[in-house]
């Protein structure tokens, strides 16, 4: 954070960020900086910084950002495709809200089933398989 600080503090571009002239917390924003400051080159800095300033991205969608910027992408884990799977049901439920109960629960089991099938599938071969398409395997 002191990196990112002492590299955007005095430039009025940034001020979204790191505002000196004002006391109260919402003047910097110390999880943002922190993470500009991993960034080792002061030009890449300044100018992930900008584009965070220009369209005033949350903190979330700015340290994702500023790790895309460093190459860095987190870990994959069963709670990020949990989350994923959640936002897809939860879209399709909002889309959908006429879809009964039965056949919520049958999608779910026939996609666990495909999961297994497929992962079974790649144990025995770890080369790219197809996707599985619930359209007859016509793609999309």
């Amino acid at each position: 954070m002191l990196e990112a600080m002492n590299v955007l503090g005095d430039d009025p571009r940034f001020k979204w960020l790191i505002d000196k002239s004002r006391a109260h917390e919402n003047a910097w924003r110390p999880t943002i900086l922190a993470e500009l400051g991993r960034i080792p080159d002061q030009e890449i800095m300044r100018a992930a910084a900008e584009e965070i300033c220009k369209h005033k991205l949350s903190t979330r969608q700015a340290i994702a950002y500023v790790r895309k910027v460093r190459g860095v992408r987190k870990q994959p884990d069963s709670g990020m495709l949990l989350r994923r799977l959640f936002a897809a049901y939860n879209g399709f439920v909002a889309e959908y809200p006429e879809i009964s109960r039965l056949d919520i629960e049958f999608a779910v089991r026939l996609f666990s089933l495909a999961v297994a099938e497929r992962l079974s599938e790649h144990e025995k071969s770890p080369a790219p398989r197809r996707r599985y398409h619930t359209n007859g395997g016509r793609g999309g």
